[in-house]
C-alpha cells in the first residue's frame, strides 16, 4: 500500500511523499496513510486539492473517497482512504442510551471510516441545513436524542410547523405517571416562541448576576454547567428561515434568536438551528457565521440551494455528488475540517423507547435560572398550554367495513335515502350499518345536513349535473351570524399579532360549533373585502384587523 500511493501521489500529485506508516481501520471499511511531505514549503493542501483526482485514479467504488488532513506537524500528511461506502447502509440509531455529558460530547452520527462523530457544544452554536427529502427531520430526531440522554442539559425546541419536530418527545410521557417529556419546552405557535426565547435571554441575564461568586471560585470565565446547573440547549426548526424572513412577526423572533446567541454563551445557552439550503440568504448573517462553528449540510444528491463553499468556507474537493443517500452529507467542528458522514436513522418507536429510558435523567433548571423565567416556564406543561398538543395525538376512527352487495340490493344515493330498498336476506343489518357508517362520515367531515321535508316544489331549469338529486333546497337561515360577528371581533382584540383560521375556530367552537373550514371562508372574505389583512403564508398565516394593519 505504501509503495502504490507513493507512486500515486507523485503521478496525481506532482508530489514525492515518504509513507511513514499504513492503519487498517478496524471497521474494515479503508486504511490510512501516515506520510511525510518532502522538503521545500509543500502543504498538506497539495494533496487535499487533488482528492477527486486521486479517488478515480485509484478506482475506488463510488461513494469511497481518498481524503488528506493535516498530520501530526505541518510536514506530515494523513491519507484516508475509503474502500467501502458505509454511507450507502442505513444504521440505526444505538440502543445504547447511557448518559451523555455536554462537556464530553453529544454522537450525531459517524464518519465514512465508521467513526463516531462527537460534537461539543458547550461554547458552540450548531447550524444543519438540508433540502426537503434529504433526512433533516431525522437528523433533528438524532441531535435530540443525544440531548435527552444528557444530565447536565434541558432542551427547548422551537419549531412553527406545529411543533412537528417536538411532538415525537412529548406524546409518549402524555397522561403516564412516571414518564417526563424527552424535551423540557416546546413551542409550535409564535407566541409560545417569543416566550421561550425571552425566558431563554432573562436566564442568562440572571445567572450572569448569581454564579459570580461560584465562577470566580472555579476561575473561569464560564459557567461551570453540570447536573445542578443544566446547560439550555434551543433547538429551532427553519431558524435560519425565521433571521432571514420578511414578515415582521418573524423579524421580532429573529431579533431574540440573535440576542441569545449574542448573550448567552458563557451562561449556558446555546442555539441549533436549521435551514432548508446553505444559501447567501441563510448565511448572510455574520452572527450565524460566527458562532455556528458545528456545521452540518444534508445533501441528499441535491444540488439546488447547496452551495458548500459557502458553508464550509476553505474547504477543497467537496462534491454534493460524494453523498447521495439520505441522512449523509458533510460535517465540521471546530477541531476538524469538513467531511463525509451519516446520521443514524431512528423511529418513532425508538424515541419513544429513549424517552420512556431517559425519563428520570433529565435535571431541573437551577432556582436562579427558574425564577428569572417566571410563570411562563413553570407553566409550560399546564393543560391550557398543551391543548394543541392533545389534539395532534388523536385518532380518526375507522369506519366499519360494509359487507359485500346482496342479491336484491343495488346503489343506494343519498339522493334517494327515502326510497326503501326491496326486501331481501340481510336488508335490516345493512340498512344499520349504512346509517352508522353515514353518522361517522358526517361526524368526521361535517357533511351537509339533509334536507328537512316540506311541500314539494316544481323542479327547477336544468343547470348542469346536480348531484343532489332534485333536493327542495330553502335558502338556509343565516344561523352563523352570531358566531360570524364574534369572530371579527375576536380578529379585532387580537391587535397587531393577529390569529389564524385554527385558534378563531377552537374559540368560536363551544358556543356556536363553529368548524375551521367555516371560518377560512369568512377570513377569505374579509380579505377581498378588505375588513382583515392577510399577513405571511403557509402555516405562519395570520389574519389581522384592517385597525391593526402594520403600516411597514
Amino acid at each position: 500500500i505504501a509503495a502504490e500511493w507513493t507512486d500515486r501521489v507523485q503521478r496525481v500529485c506532482n508530489v514525492t511523499i515518504t509513507v511513514v506508516g499504513v492503519e487498517q481501520w478496524a471497521s474494515g471499511a479503508g486504511y490510512s496513510i501516515d506520510a511525510q511531505l518532502p522538503p521545500g514549503g509543500t502543504t498538506w493542501d497539495a494533496i487535499a486539492r487533488c482528492s477527486p483526482a486521486l479517488s478515480g485514479d485509484a478506482r475506488l467504488p463510488h461513494g469511497c473517497t481518498a481524503t488528506a488532513t493535516p498530520g501530526i506537524d505541518q510536514g506530515r500528511v494523513i491519507i484516508d482512504v475509503t474502500t467501502r461506502n458505509v454511507l450507502s447502509d442505513e444504521t440505526a440509531y444505538p440502543a445504547d442510551y447511557s448518559p451523555l455529558s455536554l462537556l464530553t460530547g453529544i454522537p450525531w452520527g459517524y464518519r465514512s471510516n465508521a467513526e463516531e462523530i462527537l460534537v461539543h457544544l458547550r461554547e458552540q452554536c450548531a447550524l444543519i441545513v438540508g433540502p426537503t427529502g434529504s433526512g433533516k427531520t431525522n437528523m433533528v430526531h438524532a441531535v435530540l436524542a443525544g440531548f435527552a440522554r444528557c444530565t447536565d442539559g434541558l432542551t427547548w425546541v422551537i419549531d412553527l410547523n406545529a411543533g412537528s419536530a417536538g411532538l415525537p418527545w412529548v406524546r409518549p410521557a402524555l397522561g403516564v405517571d412516571g414518564v417526563n417529556p424527552g424535551v423540557d419546552w416546546l413551542a409550535g405557535d409564535p407566541a409560545e416562541a417569543m416566550a421561550m426565547l425571552e425566558a431563554a435571554i432573562k436566564v442568562a441575564k440572571a445567572r450572569k448576576v448569581e454564579y459570580q461568586q461560584l465562577m470566580a471560585d472555579a476561575n473561569t470565565d464560564l459557567l461551570p454547567i453540570s447536573s445542578q446547573i443544566p446547560q439550555v440547549m434551543l433547538v429551532i426548526d427553519e431558524g435560519a428561515e425565521i433571521l432571514a424572513s420578511p414578515d415582521r412577526e418573524m423579524r421580532k423572533l429573529g431579533e431574540k434568536i440573535l440576542e441569545v446567541i449574542r448573550i448567552a454563551r458563557a451562561m449556558g445557552v446555546r442555539t441549533v438551528l436549521t435551514a432548508l439550503g446553505s444559501t447567501g440568504t441563510v448565511l448572510g448573517n455574520l452572527m450565524i457565521r460566527r458562532e455556528a462553528k458545528t456545521r452540518v449540510a444534508l445533501t441528499g444528491g441535491e444540488t439546488e440551494g447547496m452551495d458548500l463553499s459557502k458553508m464550509f468556507p476553505g474547504s477543497r474537493g467537496l462534491r454534493v455528488d460524494q453523498a447521495p443517500y439520505k441522512g449523509s452529507g458533510f460535517i465540521s467542528t471546530p477541531t476538524s475540517p469538513a467531511g463525509l458522514f451519516k446520521t443514524w436513522r431512528i423511529t418513532p418507536h425508538q424515541i419513544a423507547d429513549i424517552v420512556r429510558a431517559t425519563s428520570d435523567r433529565h435535571p431541573t433548571l437551577d432556582a436562579p435560572s427558574a425564577k428569572a423565567a417566571g410563570r411562563v416556564y413553570a407553566e409550560r406543561w399546564n393543560t391550557d398550554r398543551i391543548t394543541w398538543i392533545g389534539t395532534n395525538t388523536s385518532t380518526p376512527p375507522v369506519p366499519p367495513a360494509l359487507p359485500a352487495p346482496g342479491p336484491a340490493g343495488g346503489l343506494n344515493l343519498s339522493a334517494h335515502r327515502n326510497q326503501q330498498p326491496s326486501a331481501g336476506p340481510g336488508t335490516a343489518d345493512e340498512d344499520a350499518l349504512a346509517k352508522l357508517f353515514r353518522e361517522q362520515i358526517d361526524a368526521e367531515f361535517a357533511t351537509a345536513p339533509e334536507p328537512r321535508p316540506g311541500p314539494k316544489a316544481e323542479p327547477r331549469a336544468a343547470s348542469g349535473l346536480n348531484l343532489s338529486a332534485h333536493r327542495d333546497q330553502q335558502p338556509p337561515a343565516d344561523t352563523d351570524a352570531g358566531a360570524k360577528d364574534a369572530a371579527l371581533v375576536l380578529i379585532e382584540r387580537a391587535g397587531e399579532a393577529g390569529t389564524g383560521a385554527s385558534a378563531l375556530a377552537r374559540q368560536l367552537h363551544p358556543d356556536y360549533g363553529t368548524t375551521r373550514p367555516t371560518v377560512h371562508a369568512w377570513l377569505q372574505e374579509w380579505v377581498q373585502s378588505g375588513d382583515v389583512i392577510k399577513v405571511g403564508s403557509g402555516p405562519k398565516t395570520r389574519y389581522v384587523h384592517r385597525d391593526h394593519a402594520p403600516t411597514d
